[in-house]
């Protein structure tokens, strides 16, 4: 049989859905959605005949419970993604062409429709083990002529996903959905609508095998799978109840599939079919409805209930529920008075079904302690921190009460990657670049517009080959996670140390920038926590190394450090100057005071010597006068002997004289 022929179809659908697995599966997965919707004793009644919606017969919906405690903390909240370059190098257009599709990726993730719908997936892998979104392109017309193009995220139930009988994912070659078309979207195909009659024994059989959808006889439609094959590369649109392929044609764009692996947590290894979680525990959500419908029974017997004598006229009134602290008139008293109350009432003692219920509810406690423990609903609940316990405990608690849903949390995680990498190649494979480039928003950032169509254009020609895109799981982790901050912490705080030390080295060293850029870029890329700021942080380092090379090209303004030492340089120069004016006038000073001085020593000299020389003169006059004083003492001597001798001698006067 060839894979255009719809016999072969037939077959494998035949395989799918007959699986034994399979139809153990659906017929589990059927029960737990019932059970869900607290509708498990639908269309049931227990033995003794009583109606599913009386009251002793509706469970306790521990499964609901369980469900909305764990949904929560498989995705707190939407995850970013970040699109990286295979050779995270230098190169302009590469990293805007990343910068393009991260954005266009974050796009489609704040959509309602991909929230919505992987909101659905989450409850469907809860309850039934496997989540589908399928990934669609969808053109739509505008008013204005032009064509909007979108990437369209539809949930996929479980009851409609189909695949190939397989033991390993990787080995499947086809995969389906059920969609439901009316007689208006069947004429796009030129088929004929066709009904069946309700005693059609082939058409009934198809229903019972899940193949066909029981609600196409209410609802005027006929179940058609939509079938990928990416082995031939086709569609295949068959109908399983006329056993026709409606349409065949290529694959629009080059992808494996156009849905990515199914969420599924728990996976096995000789099958690809899934087993939910609470299927494990069916037995004891059982037992718990079992246990709550005998409690709400015991409960029944809790009451009042007894006998009286009824002898005493009245007396019973004394129960009555209208007797409101009133007191009652009884006859023929004296009979009576010396008898006790308890001679005349005998009471009914509920003390066996009090602890009959007491030991119910220790039995279905334990049977819900032991439900949430295999699906971990415990863990959550006893991670639950209190505020009037130490700190260590209550870090304790909380990664404790979240370990067990790591490897959940993964799994969401690799499945919404996958599914945004779907449409992601959509996206570069059959956008236009002016829608790329309006889904993007990317104009707007002016420091990009230079080589912005040359990265829309590497993304049209390689699409995802030459990016790396990603969902980082520390995204997923607890906002209040110690270890999460701690990370963080630590990251900055070596990377403020090593920035420092690089600025003061490229100061001394400029041919340093580069080996400092790498060495830093190497600490952060060892940090699970950079990969959300290695871009921006790589881009800001080139900028500051640009900007610091252009500056040390050109003239460069002196800094106000240098302003202030050639100020203080200035100052000292003109002290100096100063210094040296005033030794020069000191020096001129002296010289001329050392002038004046050698000019009055001189006049003094001068003046000493013209008094030495009138000394000298006056002394010598003086020695004149004395000599000449002398000579005459001498000659008054002299006649003054010669008179004494001679007396009588006449002495000539003037000749004395």
């Amino acid at each position: 049989m060839k894979k255009n022929e719809a016999a072969y179809w037939q077959r494998q659908l035949d395989l799918a859905f007959k699986n034994p697995l399979y139809k153990k599966w659906r017929k589990t997965t059927k029960s737990i959605m019932r059970r869900y919707r607290n509708e498990q004793f639908s269309g049931e009644q227990n033995n003794k005949g009583i109606s599913p919606d009386a009251d002793d017969n509706r469970g306790y919906n521990l499964l609901y419970r369980n469900v909305s405690v764990r949904i929560p903390f498989i995705l707190p909240f939407i995850p970013k993604v970040q699109v990286d370059r295979t050779n995270r190098d230098n190169d302009n257009v590469a990293r805007t062409a990343s910068m393009i599709l991260e954005r266009i990726a974050n796009k489609i993730i704040d959509t309602g429709a991909f929230k919505s719908a992987l909101d659905s997936v989450k409850l469907s892998a809860e309850l039934s083990n496997i989540g589908v979104i399928w990934v669609s392109y969808n053109p739509t017309e505008t008013e204005n002529g032009r064509i909007r193009e979108d990437v369209l995220f539809e949930f996929v139930p479980d009851c409609d996903f189909i695949w190939q009988k397989s033991k390993r994912w990787e080995d499947v070659e086809w995969v389906g959905r059920r969609i439901r078309l009316t007689a208006d979207d069947m004429s796009q195909y030129d088929a004929p609508f066709m009904e069946y009659a309700s005693d059609d024994t082939d058409y009934n059989s198809l229903i019972d095998n899940d193949i066909i959808d029981q609600c196409d006889r209410s609802e005027s439609t006929v179940s058609v799978f939509e079938i990928w094959d990416r082995i031939s590369k086709c569609v295949y649109i068959y109908e399983p109840a006329g056993n026709r392929i409606l349409a065949i044609y290529d694959y629009p764009y080059n992808i494996k599939f156009p849905c990515a692996k199914p969420l599924s947590y728990d996976t096995f290894v000789d099958s690809t079919v899934p087993v939910s979680r609470h299927a494990q525990f069916l037995s004891q959500y059982k037992a718990v409805d079992e246990c709550n419908r005998k409690i709400t029974k015991l409960k029944n017997d809790l009451r009042v209930a007894g006998a009286y004598d009824a002898s005493v006229a009245d007396f019973g009134k004394i129960f009555d529920a209208d007797n409101d602290n009133k007191l009652l008139g009884l006859k023929n008293v004296e009979k009576y008075r010396n008898k006790k109350m308890s001679d005349m009432v005998w009471m009914y003692d509920p003390t066996p079904a009090v602890n009959a219920l007491v030991q119910l509810k220790n039995v279905r406690d334990a049977y819900i302690e032991d439900i949430q423990r295999g699906v971990g609903t415990y863990d959550i609940l006893e991670g639950e921190t209190n505020a009037t316990d130490a700190y260590a405990t209550n870090r304790l608690k909380g990664s404790f009460g979240t370990m067990r849903l790591q490897d959940d949390q993964k799994d969401a995680i690799y499945f919404v990657q996958d599914t945004i990498r779907i449409a992601c190649d959509i996206i570069c494979q059959v956008f236009e670049p002016l829608s790329i480039l309006s889904y993007s928003t990317i104009e707007y950032s002016p420091e990009t517009l230079s080589n912005i169509m040359q990265s829309i254009a590497l993304l049209k020609n390689s699409g995802m080959k030459d990016v790396r895109l990603s969902i980082s799981l520390e995204d997923v982790r607890s906002y209040y996670d110690a270890e999460y901050k701690t990370n963080i912490t630590d990251m900055w705080s070596a990377v403020f140390t090593q920035l420092t030390a690089s600025a003061n080295m490229i100061q001394e060293m400029p041919e340093m920038a580069i080996v400092c850029k790498e060495a830093l870029m190497s600490m952060i890329r060892g940090y699970k926590v950079g990969a959300f700021v290695e871009q921006s942080m790589e881009a800001a380092i080139d900028n500051t190394i640009r900007a610091y090379q252009a500056r040390m090209s050109q003239p460069q303004p002196p800094s106000p450090d240098m302003l202030k030492a050639q100020n203080e340089q200035a100052k000292l120069q003109l002290e100096r100057e100063k210094l040296q004016i005033d030794a020069q006038k000191t020096n001129a000073e002296l010289q001329r005071q050392a002038m004046d001085d050698n000019a009055r020593a001189e006049l003094e000299n001068k003046r000493i010597q013209a008094e030495t020389a009138k000394i000298i003169s006056d002394r010598e006059i003086n020695e004149a006068e004395l000599r000449l004083k002398e000579k005459e003492l001498d000659a008054e001597i002299e006649l003054a002997v010669y008179q004494a001798l001679n007396p009588d001698a006449k002495v000539d006067t003037n000749l004395a004289a």
